[in-house]
């Protein structure tokens, strides 16, 4: 990004070499979107089948 935050005075290495494969960050993001899915939608599930009335009673 053209961005120094390292000082050439202080450090051997005056800055980060990066690299941005878009492809990856798009697959992290896809990935966590799932996750995020997954842990809200399977607990709901469980839960659906589940009486409260039953569970509330204490039988």
């Amino acid at each position: 990004f053209g961005i120094r935050i390292l000082k050439s005075e202080t450090y051997f290495m005056d800055y980060v070499p990066t690299s941005v494969n878009y492809w990856e960050v798009l697959a992290i993001a896809a990935v966590c979107i799932l996750i995020a899915l997954l842990a809200a939608v399977l607990p709901g599930i469980k839960a659906a089948y589940i009486n409260p009335a039953t569970e509330l009673s204490g039988k």
